[in-house]
Protein backbone atom coordinates (compact mmCIF):
# COMPACT_ATOMS: atom_id res chain seq x y z
CA UNK A 1 0.00 0.00 0.00
CA UNK A 2 1.32 3.44 -0.86
CA UNK A 3 -0.17 6.66 -0.80
CA UNK A 4 0.35 10.09 -2.06
CA UNK A 5 -1.12 13.41 -1.13
CA UNK A 6 -1.34 15.96 -4.26
CA UNK A 7 -0.94 20.10 -3.97
CA UNK A 8 -3.83 21.05 -1.95
CA UNK A 9 -5.95 23.39 -4.88
CA UNK A 10 -8.96 25.75 -4.88
CA UNK A 11 -10.91 24.45 -7.92
CA UNK A 12 -13.58 21.34 -6.87
CA UNK A 13 -14.42 21.85 -10.51
CA UNK A 14 -11.02 21.13 -12.15
CA UNK A 15 -9.99 18.48 -9.55
CA UNK A 16 -13.14 16.25 -10.15
CA UNK A 17 -12.84 17.02 -13.76
CA UNK A 18 -9.59 14.97 -13.75
CA UNK A 19 -10.58 12.41 -11.45
CA UNK A 20 -13.48 11.49 -13.36
CA UNK A 21 -12.74 11.57 -16.53
CA UNK A 22 -10.32 9.83 -18.72
CA UNK A 23 -6.77 12.30 -19.54
CA UNK A 24 -6.49 14.13 -21.96
CA UNK A 25 -4.46 13.29 -25.12
CA UNK A 26 -1.06 13.30 -25.15
CA UNK A 27 1.11 16.23 -26.73
CA UNK A 28 2.79 16.33 -30.16
CA UNK A 29 6.00 13.55 -30.07
CA UNK A 30 4.60 12.19 -26.90
CA UNK A 31 5.20 15.08 -24.73
CA UNK A 32 2.55 16.82 -21.65
CA UNK A 33 -0.48 16.62 -22.39
CA UNK A 34 -2.75 18.66 -24.58
CA UNK A 35 -4.24 22.01 -23.00
CA UNK A 36 -8.43 22.49 -23.30
CA UNK A 37 -11.40 21.00 -21.38
CA UNK A 38 -11.28 17.21 -20.02
CA UNK A 39 -12.83 14.26 -22.15
CA UNK A 40 -16.63 13.52 -21.67
CA UNK A 41 -15.39 10.12 -21.31
CA UNK A 42 -15.11 7.70 -18.08
CA UNK A 43 -13.33 4.82 -19.45
CA UNK A 44 -10.60 4.87 -16.68
CA UNK A 45 -13.35 5.13 -14.26
CA UNK A 46 -14.18 1.70 -12.42
CA UNK A 47 -16.58 3.40 -9.56
CA UNK A 48 -17.32 6.30 -7.58
CA UNK A 49 -18.84 6.59 -3.77
CA UNK A 50 -19.15 10.05 -1.25
CA UNK A 51 -18.59 9.90 1.94
CA UNK A 52 -21.25 12.79 4.02
CA UNK A 53 -22.44 13.97 0.59
CA UNK A 54 -26.11 13.77 0.18
CA UNK A 55 -26.09 12.43 -3.56
CA UNK A 56 -23.97 9.23 -5.04
CA UNK A 57 -23.38 11.36 -8.08
CA UNK A 58 -19.71 13.29 -8.52
CA UNK A 59 -21.40 16.15 -10.00
CA UNK A 60 -23.79 16.99 -7.42
CA UNK A 61 -21.08 16.36 -5.03
CA UNK A 62 -18.92 18.68 -6.48
CA UNK A 63 -21.19 21.63 -6.11
CA UNK A 64 -22.15 20.63 -2.39
CA UNK A 65 -18.74 20.68 -1.69
CA UNK A 66 -18.26 24.31 -2.99
CA UNK A 67 -21.41 25.70 -1.29
CA UNK A 68 -19.72 24.17 2.04
CA UNK A 69 -16.33 25.99 1.36
CA UNK A 70 -18.30 29.46 0.17
CA UNK A 71 -20.20 29.18 3.53
CA UNK A 72 -17.24 28.59 5.82
CA UNK A 73 -17.77 32.30 7.77
CA UNK A 74 -21.35 31.22 8.20
CA UNK A 75 -21.03 27.70 9.58
CA UNK A 76 -18.32 28.90 12.23
CA UNK A 77 -20.81 31.72 13.20
CA UNK A 78 -23.47 29.00 13.78
CA UNK A 79 -21.14 27.19 15.55
CA UNK A 80 -20.21 29.99 17.64
CA UNK A 81 -16.55 30.17 16.30
CA UNK A 82 -14.72 33.53 16.10
CA UNK A 83 -13.82 34.14 12.25
CA UNK A 84 -10.59 35.59 12.70
CA UNK A 85 -7.46 35.06 10.91
CA UNK A 86 -6.35 34.80 7.35
CA UNK A 87 -9.20 33.08 5.03
CA UNK A 88 -7.82 29.76 3.51
CA UNK A 89 -7.56 29.97 -0.40
CA UNK A 90 -7.50 26.06 -1.29
CA UNK A 91 -10.02 24.20 0.63
CA UNK A 92 -9.45 21.15 -2.03
CA UNK A 93 -7.51 18.27 -0.90
CA UNK A 94 -6.68 15.39 -3.08
CA UNK A 95 -4.81 11.64 -2.41
CA UNK A 96 -4.60 8.43 -3.57
CA UNK A 97 -3.90 4.95 -2.44
CA UNK A 98 -2.22 2.60 -4.66
CA UNK A 99 -2.11 -1.54 -4.11
CA UNK A 100 0.65 -3.72 -5.45
CA UNK A 101 0.04 -5.16 -8.43
CA UNK A 102 0.23 -8.73 -7.12
CA UNK A 103 -2.87 -7.80 -5.21
CA UNK A 104 -5.32 -6.99 -8.03
CA UNK A 105 -6.93 -10.24 -8.03
CA UNK A 106 -7.48 -10.13 -4.68
CA UNK A 107 -9.04 -6.81 -4.00
CA UNK A 108 -12.81 -5.78 -4.19
CA UNK A 109 -14.66 -2.77 -4.18
CA UNK A 110 -15.74 -3.38 -0.84
CA UNK A 111 -11.68 -3.95 0.47
CA UNK A 112 -11.11 -0.58 -0.87
CA UNK A 113 -13.76 1.51 0.29
CA UNK A 114 -13.04 -0.02 3.47
CA UNK A 115 -9.11 1.17 2.91
CA UNK A 116 -10.29 4.36 1.91
CA UNK A 117 -12.46 4.86 5.06
CA UNK A 118 -9.51 3.79 7.43
CA UNK A 119 -6.97 6.38 5.55
CA UNK A 120 -9.92 9.31 6.06
CA UNK A 121 -10.09 8.36 9.95
CA UNK A 122 -5.91 8.47 10.05
CA UNK A 123 -6.47 11.95 8.91
CA UNK A 124 -9.00 13.08 10.56
CA UNK A 125 -10.94 14.14 8.05
CA UNK A 126 -13.87 11.20 8.60
CA UNK A 127 -16.91 13.99 9.35
CA UNK A 128 -15.48 15.80 5.76
CA UNK A 129 -17.28 15.32 2.08
CA UNK A 130 -15.30 13.21 0.13
CA UNK A 131 -15.54 11.77 -3.12
CA UNK A 132 -13.85 8.17 -3.83
CA UNK A 133 -13.02 7.70 -7.27
CA UNK A 134 -11.19 4.22 -8.04
CA UNK A 135 -9.60 3.85 -11.81
CA UNK A 136 -8.54 0.83 -13.74
CA UNK A 137 -5.94 2.31 -16.33
CA UNK A 138 -2.89 1.22 -14.47
CA UNK A 139 -1.54 -2.37 -13.72
CA UNK A 140 -1.79 -1.58 -10.09
CA UNK A 141 -5.01 -0.80 -8.28
CA UNK A 142 -5.91 2.17 -7.21
CA UNK A 143 -8.08 4.99 -5.51
CA UNK A 144 -8.32 8.49 -5.37
CA UNK A 145 -10.05 10.74 -2.63
CA UNK A 146 -10.86 14.18 -2.84
CA UNK A 147 -11.71 15.95 0.47
CA UNK A 148 -13.45 19.32 1.20
CA UNK A 149 -10.96 20.72 3.76
CA UNK A 150 -13.69 22.89 5.08
CA UNK A 151 -16.07 20.94 7.88
CA UNK A 152 -19.58 21.16 7.27
CA UNK A 153 -20.45 20.71 11.02
CA UNK A 154 -18.16 24.23 12.31
CA UNK A 155 -16.74 25.68 8.96
CA UNK A 156 -13.18 25.33 10.30
CA UNK A 157 -10.20 24.10 8.04
CA UNK A 158 -8.47 20.57 8.84
CA UNK A 159 -4.63 20.86 8.68
CA UNK A 160 -2.62 18.10 6.86
CA UNK A 161 0.71 18.49 8.99
CA UNK A 162 2.99 16.45 8.93
CA UNK A 163 2.22 14.80 12.20
CA UNK A 164 -0.87 13.20 9.81
CA UNK A 165 0.99 12.11 6.79
CA UNK A 166 3.34 9.64 9.59
CA UNK A 167 0.61 8.99 11.03
CA UNK A 168 -0.97 7.57 7.36
CA UNK A 169 2.67 5.82 6.42
CA UNK A 170 2.55 4.12 9.85
CA UNK A 171 -1.21 2.59 8.49
CA UNK A 172 0.28 1.83 5.38
CA UNK A 173 2.83 -0.13 6.96
CA UNK A 174 0.22 -1.77 9.01
CA UNK A 175 -2.02 -2.52 6.06
CA UNK A 176 0.16 -4.31 4.67
CA UNK A 177 1.21 -6.47 7.56
CA UNK A 178 -2.14 -6.92 8.17
CA UNK A 179 -2.86 -8.32 4.92
CA UNK A 180 0.12 -10.58 5.12
CA UNK A 181 2.06 -8.76 1.66
CA UNK A 182 4.51 -6.62 2.76
CA UNK A 183 5.31 -4.93 -0.80
CA UNK A 184 6.87 -2.28 1.12
CA UNK A 185 10.24 -3.72 2.92
CA UNK A 186 12.19 -0.54 2.77
CA UNK A 187 9.11 1.12 4.85
CA UNK A 188 8.47 -1.97 6.92
CA UNK A 189 12.06 -2.26 8.04
CA UNK A 190 11.96 1.32 9.44
CA UNK A 191 9.62 0.61 11.83
CA UNK A 192 10.82 -2.50 12.68
CA UNK A 193 13.96 -0.71 13.71
CA UNK A 194 11.85 2.01 15.08
CA UNK A 195 9.60 -0.81 17.03
CA UNK A 196 13.16 -2.32 18.29
CA UNK A 197 13.95 0.82 20.03
CA UNK A 198 10.78 0.87 21.67
CA UNK A 199 11.80 -2.56 22.98
CA UNK A 200 14.99 -2.00 23.71
CA UNK A 201 13.93 1.43 26.11
CA UNK A 202 10.33 0.62 26.86
CA UNK A 203 9.79 3.40 29.39
CA UNK A 204 8.69 6.38 27.22
CA UNK A 205 11.01 8.76 28.99
CA UNK A 206 13.74 7.24 28.90
CA UNK A 207 13.50 6.60 25.20
CA UNK A 208 12.52 10.44 24.89
CA UNK A 209 16.26 11.38 26.72
CA UNK A 210 17.90 9.10 24.62
CA UNK A 211 16.40 10.54 21.43
CA UNK A 212 17.41 13.92 22.79
CA UNK A 213 20.71 12.37 24.23
CA UNK A 214 21.35 11.01 20.44
CA UNK A 215 20.26 14.28 18.82
CA UNK A 216 22.33 15.91 21.48
CA UNK A 217 25.51 13.84 20.43
CA UNK A 218 24.89 14.40 17.01
CA UNK A 219 24.67 18.25 17.27
CA UNK A 220 27.86 18.42 19.27
CA UNK A 221 29.96 16.31 16.74
CA UNK A 222 28.77 18.40 13.82
CA UNK A 223 29.80 21.42 15.50
CA UNK A 224 33.07 19.97 16.36
CA UNK A 225 33.71 19.16 12.85
CA UNK A 226 32.77 22.21 11.59
CA UNK A 227 35.18 24.01 13.76
CA UNK A 228 37.49 21.76 12.77
CA UNK A 229 37.77 22.21 9.31
CA UNK A 230 36.34 25.98 9.26
CA UNK A 231 40.14 26.92 9.33
CA UNK A 232 40.96 25.04 6.32
CA UNK A 233 42.32 26.51 2.90
CA UNK A 234 41.58 23.09 0.77
CA UNK A 235 39.49 19.74 0.86
CA UNK A 236 42.04 17.81 1.86
CA UNK A 237 42.94 19.72 4.64
CA UNK A 238 39.83 20.13 5.73
CA UNK A 239 38.76 16.34 4.97
CA UNK A 240 41.46 15.43 7.37
CA UNK A 241 40.29 17.93 10.02
CA UNK A 242 36.72 16.59 10.15
CA UNK A 243 37.87 13.24 10.06
CA UNK A 244 40.07 13.58 13.41
CA UNK A 245 37.05 15.43 15.36
CA UNK A 246 34.94 12.32 14.27
CA UNK A 247 34.60 9.29 15.26
CA UNK A 248 33.43 8.09 12.43
CA UNK A 249 34.79 8.98 8.84
CA UNK A 250 33.15 11.18 6.51
CA UNK A 251 32.41 11.57 3.09
CA UNK A 252 34.23 14.47 1.85
CA UNK A 253 30.59 15.77 0.71
CA UNK A 254 29.52 15.50 3.91
CA UNK A 255 32.00 17.13 5.23
CA UNK A 256 31.53 20.11 2.53
CA UNK A 257 27.78 19.86 3.68
CA UNK A 258 28.79 20.78 7.16
CA UNK A 259 31.34 23.42 5.83
CA UNK A 260 28.67 24.78 4.01
CA UNK A 261 26.01 25.18 6.75
CA UNK A 262 28.63 26.28 9.27
CA UNK A 263 29.71 29.14 6.81
CA UNK A 264 26.28 30.27 5.91
CA UNK A 265 25.29 30.19 9.77
CA UNK A 266 28.86 32.33 10.65
CA UNK A 267 28.01 34.67 7.64
CA UNK A 268 24.30 35.27 8.76
CA UNK A 269 25.87 36.01 12.33
CA UNK A 270 28.09 38.44 10.85
CA UNK A 271 25.56 40.51 8.58
CA UNK A 272 23.81 40.86 11.78
CA UNK A 273 26.54 42.13 13.91
CA UNK A 274 27.62 44.80 11.41
CA UNK A 275 23.71 45.75 10.91
CA UNK A 276 23.67 45.94 14.42
CA UNK A 277 27.26 47.91 14.80
CA UNK A 278 25.56 50.04 12.09
CA UNK A 279 22.59 50.83 13.70
CA UNK A 280 24.19 51.16 17.35
CA UNK A 281 26.42 53.92 15.81
CA UNK A 282 23.18 56.23 14.25
CA UNK A 283 21.86 55.32 18.10
CA UNK A 284 25.07 56.96 19.89
CA UNK A 285 24.99 59.88 16.96
CA UNK A 286 21.40 60.77 18.13
CA UNK A 287 21.31 59.97 21.72
CA UNK A 288 24.87 62.57 21.75
CA UNK A 289 23.00 65.43 19.30
CA UNK A 290 20.32 65.27 21.64
CA UNK A 291 22.40 66.07 24.23
CA UNK A 292 23.95 69.00 23.20
CA UNK A 293 20.69 70.26 21.43
CA UNK A 294 19.26 69.85 24.86
CA UNK A 295 22.16 72.25 26.01
CA UNK A 296 21.71 74.91 23.71
CA UNK A 297 17.67 74.70 24.25
CA UNK A 298 18.35 75.16 28.16
CA UNK A 299 21.27 78.30 27.54
CA UNK A 300 19.09 79.68 24.97
CA UNK A 301 15.88 79.90 27.48
CA UNK A 302 18.55 81.32 30.50
CA UNK A 303 19.12 83.92 27.81
CA UNK A 304 15.96 84.97 27.22
CA UNK A 305 14.63 84.91 30.38
CA UNK A 306 15.16 88.90 30.66
CA UNK A 307 13.30 89.62 27.62
CA UNK A 308 10.36 87.57 28.93
CA UNK A 309 10.51 88.81 32.38
CA UNK A 310 10.17 92.61 30.50
CA UNK A 311 7.34 91.36 28.56
CA UNK A 312 5.71 90.06 31.33
CA UNK A 313 6.50 92.80 33.87
CA UNK A 314 4.93 95.33 30.91
CA UNK A 315 2.08 93.45 30.73
CA UNK A 316 1.08 93.78 34.69
CA UNK A 317 2.08 97.33 34.70
CA UNK A 318 0.06 98.26 31.92
CA UNK A 319 -3.06 96.29 33.59
CA UNK A 320 -2.00 97.96 36.72
CA UNK A 321 -2.26 101.74 34.85
CA UNK A 322 -5.92 101.08 33.05
CA UNK A 323 -7.14 100.04 36.68
CA UNK A 324 -6.03 103.44 38.08
CA UNK A 325 -7.26 105.68 34.90
CA UNK A 326 -10.61 103.54 35.33
CA UNK A 327 -12.01 105.23 38.17
CA UNK A 328 -11.49 109.18 35.89
CA UNK A 329 -13.37 110.24 33.53
CA UNK A 330 -10.59 111.47 31.55
CA UNK A 331 -8.47 108.31 32.30
CA UNK A 332 -11.71 106.25 30.65
CA UNK A 333 -11.46 108.77 27.80
CA UNK A 334 -7.71 108.32 27.37
CA UNK A 335 -8.57 104.52 27.42
CA UNK A 336 -11.37 105.03 24.84
CA UNK A 337 -8.90 106.80 22.60
CA UNK A 338 -5.63 104.18 22.73
CA UNK A 339 -8.54 101.37 22.59
CA UNK A 340 -10.13 103.01 19.06
CA UNK A 341 -6.06 103.58 17.85
CA UNK A 342 -5.78 99.30 17.81
CA UNK A 343 -9.30 98.57 16.19
CA UNK A 344 -8.63 101.24 14.08
CA UNK A 345 -5.52 99.87 13.17
CA UNK A 346 -6.92 96.58 12.59
CA UNK A 347 -10.14 97.59 11.49
CA UNK A 348 -10.43 100.52 10.16
CA UNK A 349 -13.67 102.65 9.88
CA UNK A 350 -14.43 105.47 12.21
CA UNK A 351 -12.33 106.61 14.98
CA UNK A 352 -14.84 109.11 16.29
CA UNK A 353 -17.49 105.88 16.53
CA UNK A 354 -14.66 103.85 17.76
CA UNK A 355 -13.75 106.01 20.74
CA UNK A 356 -17.45 106.48 21.88
CA UNK A 357 -18.44 102.69 21.44
CA UNK A 358 -15.23 101.59 23.85
CA UNK A 359 -15.77 104.55 26.23
CA UNK A 360 -19.31 103.11 26.79
CA UNK A 361 -17.85 99.51 27.39
CA UNK A 362 -15.22 98.44 29.47
CA UNK A 363 -14.93 94.93 28.23
CA UNK A 364 -14.43 95.89 24.84
CA UNK A 365 -11.66 98.34 25.75
CA UNK A 366 -9.99 95.59 27.90
CA UNK A 367 -10.28 92.77 25.16
CA UNK A 368 -8.86 95.23 23.15
CA UNK A 369 -5.60 95.90 25.75
CA UNK A 370 -5.37 91.87 26.19
CA UNK A 371 -5.09 91.10 22.42
CA UNK A 372 -2.63 93.82 22.15
CA UNK A 373 -0.48 92.14 24.41
CA UNK A 374 -1.27 88.65 23.15
CA UNK A 375 0.15 89.59 19.84
CA UNK A 376 3.07 91.61 21.51
CA UNK A 377 4.43 87.95 22.94
CA UNK A 378 3.51 85.97 19.78
CA UNK A 379 5.99 88.18 18.14
CA UNK A 380 8.41 88.19 20.86
CA UNK A 381 8.24 84.47 20.91
CA UNK A 382 8.42 84.27 17.00
CA UNK A 383 11.43 86.09 17.00
CA UNK A 384 13.20 84.20 20.01
CA UNK A 385 12.50 80.67 18.15
CA UNK A 386 14.10 82.49 15.05
CA UNK A 387 17.38 82.98 17.12
CA UNK A 388 16.94 79.46 18.49
CA UNK A 389 16.97 78.12 14.77
CA UNK A 390 20.43 80.00 13.81
CA UNK A 391 21.77 78.86 17.11
CA UNK A 392 20.73 74.92 16.48
CA UNK A 393 21.34 74.74 12.57
CA UNK A 394 25.28 74.33 13.35
CA UNK A 395 24.05 71.23 15.19
CA UNK A 396 22.04 69.57 12.60
CA UNK A 397 24.57 70.13 9.93
CA UNK A 398 27.06 68.20 12.36
CA UNK A 399 24.58 65.59 13.43
CA UNK A 400 23.99 64.92 9.06
CA UNK A 401 27.80 64.88 8.62
CA UNK A 402 28.32 62.50 11.58
CA UNK A 403 25.71 59.87 9.73
CA UNK A 404 26.67 60.47 6.61
CA UNK A 405 30.97 59.71 7.89
CA UNK A 406 28.49 56.27 9.89
CA UNK A 407 26.86 55.27 6.44
CA UNK A 408 30.25 55.26 4.54
CA UNK A 409 32.08 53.51 6.93
CA UNK A 410 28.98 51.10 6.86
CA UNK A 411 28.80 51.04 3.13
CA UNK A 412 33.33 49.86 2.90
CA UNK A 413 32.72 47.19 5.86
CA UNK A 414 29.80 45.96 4.06
CA UNK A 415 31.83 46.09 0.38
CA UNK A 416 34.89 44.07 2.57
CA UNK A 417 32.48 41.83 4.36
CA UNK A 418 31.24 40.93 0.77
CA UNK A 419 33.86 40.36 -0.87
CA UNK A 420 35.71 38.04 1.44
CA UNK A 421 32.53 35.96 1.71
CA UNK A 422 32.74 35.69 -1.70
CA UNK A 423 36.15 34.43 -1.57
CA UNK A 424 34.59 31.77 0.95
CA UNK A 425 32.39 30.55 -1.29
CA UNK A 426 34.64 30.67 -4.16
CA UNK A 427 36.66 27.83 -2.21
CA UNK A 428 34.05 26.18 -0.94
CA UNK A 429 32.95 25.96 -4.63
CA UNK A 430 35.96 24.89 -5.82
CA UNK A 431 36.39 22.32 -3.49
CA UNK A 432 32.55 21.03 -5.04
CA UNK A 433 34.08 20.74 -8.56
CA UNK A 434 37.42 18.54 -6.91
CA UNK A 435 34.50 16.41 -5.12
CA UNK A 436 32.97 16.46 -8.95
CA UNK A 437 36.46 14.88 -10.54
CA UNK A 438 37.11 12.20 -7.63
CA UNK A 439 33.53 10.82 -8.19
CA UNK A 440 33.99 11.25 -12.00
CA UNK A 441 35.72 7.47 -12.01
CA UNK A 442 32.83 6.12 -10.48
CA UNK A 443 30.44 7.46 -12.44
CA UNK A 444 32.39 6.01 -15.48
CA UNK A 445 32.19 2.70 -13.51
CA UNK A 446 28.15 2.95 -13.48
CA UNK A 447 27.76 3.72 -16.99
CA UNK A 448 27.36 7.89 -17.24
CA UNK A 449 27.64 8.38 -20.51
CA UNK A 450 29.87 11.33 -21.68
CA UNK A 451 26.85 13.08 -23.81
CA UNK A 452 25.27 12.92 -20.08
CA UNK A 453 28.43 14.47 -18.54
CA UNK A 454 28.61 17.54 -21.56
CA UNK A 455 24.93 18.14 -21.05
CA UNK A 456 25.72 18.70 -17.19
CA UNK A 457 28.49 20.58 -17.80
CA UNK A 458 26.44 22.76 -20.37
CA UNK A 459 23.96 23.24 -17.50
CA UNK A 460 26.80 24.17 -14.49
CA UNK A 461 26.87 23.84 -11.06
CA UNK A 462 24.66 25.53 -8.25
CA UNK A 463 27.01 28.35 -8.59
CA UNK A 464 27.70 28.58 -12.41
CA UNK A 465 25.73 32.10 -12.36
CA UNK A 466 28.08 33.17 -10.24
CA UNK A 467 31.27 31.80 -11.91
CA UNK A 468 29.46 33.68 -14.98
CA UNK A 469 29.04 36.64 -13.17
CA UNK A 470 32.74 36.59 -12.15
CA UNK A 471 33.42 36.04 -15.73
CA UNK A 472 31.39 38.82 -17.50
CA UNK A 473 33.12 41.06 -14.64
CA UNK A 474 36.43 40.31 -15.59
CA UNK A 475 35.91 40.56 -19.18
CA UNK A 476 34.25 43.52 -19.34
CA UNK A 477 37.05 45.09 -16.79
CA UNK A 478 39.44 44.03 -19.51
CA UNK A 479 38.31 45.94 -22.38
CA UNK A 480 36.25 45.28 -25.22
CA UNK A 481 39.43 43.76 -27.36
CA UNK A 482 39.74 41.17 -24.69
CA UNK A 483 35.81 40.36 -24.60
CA UNK A 484 36.25 40.12 -28.67
CA UNK A 485 39.17 37.50 -28.03
CA UNK A 486 37.07 35.25 -25.61
CA UNK A 487 33.83 35.33 -28.57
CA UNK A 488 36.41 34.57 -30.96
CA UNK A 489 37.78 31.72 -29.08
CA UNK A 490 33.79 30.26 -27.80
CA UNK A 491 33.13 30.39 -31.66
CA UNK A 492 36.68 28.21 -32.57
CA UNK A 493 35.98 26.20 -30.13
CA UNK A 494 32.23 25.38 -31.56
CA UNK A 495 33.11 25.46 -35.18
CA UNK A 496 35.84 22.70 -33.81
CA UNK A 497 33.42 20.90 -31.85
CA UNK A 498 30.75 20.35 -34.27
CA UNK A 499 33.15 20.77 -37.74
CA UNK A 500 31.23 17.48 -38.50
CA UNK A 501 27.76 19.48 -39.38
CA UNK A 502 30.10 21.93 -41.63
CA UNK A 503 30.67 19.06 -43.29
CA UNK A 504 27.71 17.46 -43.74
CA UNK A 505 26.08 20.83 -45.06
CA UNK A 506 29.32 21.25 -47.60
CA UNK A 507 27.73 19.21 -50.82
CA UNK A 508 31.91 18.96 -52.22
CA UNK A 509 33.00 17.43 -48.94
CA UNK A 510 30.21 15.36 -48.50
CA UNK A 511 30.42 13.94 -52.39
CA UNK A 512 34.13 13.08 -52.01
CA UNK A 513 33.16 11.30 -48.30
CA UNK A 514 30.80 9.27 -50.35
CA UNK A 515 34.09 8.66 -52.80
CA UNK A 516 36.46 7.95 -50.70
CA UNK A 517 33.96 5.34 -48.61
CA UNK A 518 33.46 3.45 -52.12
CA UNK A 519 36.95 3.33 -53.26
CA UNK A 520 37.50 1.41 -50.12
CA UNK A 521 34.72 -0.79 -49.95
CA UNK A 522 36.05 -2.06 -53.66
CA UNK A 523 39.40 -1.92 -52.02
CA UNK A 524 37.89 -4.63 -49.51
CA UNK A 525 36.21 -6.40 -51.77
CA UNK A 526 39.49 -6.94 -54.08
CA UNK A 527 41.43 -7.96 -50.91
CA UNK A 528 38.80 -10.61 -50.02
CA UNK A 529 38.87 -12.39 -53.71
CA UNK A 530 42.62 -12.17 -53.53
CA UNK A 531 42.62 -14.05 -49.79
CA UNK A 532 39.88 -16.88 -51.29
Amino acid sequence: MNFQIAAQGRSFKGAMAYYTHDKRAPGPEGGAAASGPHPASSERVAWTETRNIASDRPEVATRIMIATAERADQLKAEAGIAATGRKAQKPVLAYSLAWHPTEAGKLDRAEMSRAANDSLRVLGLEKHQAVIVAHRDTAHPHVHVIVNRVSPEDGRMAKIDPPKVRALDRWANEYEKARGAVVSPDRAAKYERVAEKQRQYPDPEVRRAHVVEKAAGRAQAAQERQEAASGASSLSEARKAAQRASERPQSPAAILREIGAATKERHRQEWVALRGGYAAQKAEIASAHKGRTRDVVAAHKRDTKPEWAAQFRGERDGARERQRMERGLIGRLSLSIAAAREQHREQGGSFAKLVAVNFLSKERRESTFVAASQRDRAALSERLNRELGGRLEPLKAGRAWEMGQALERFKEDRGTLVERQAGEWGKIREAWKQVGREKAPERERWGVSERGREAGAQQGSRFGWLDRQAKERSVSGKGAELRQQVEQAQEDKKSSKFDWLDRQKDQVAQKQDQREKLELRVMGNEGKQRDR
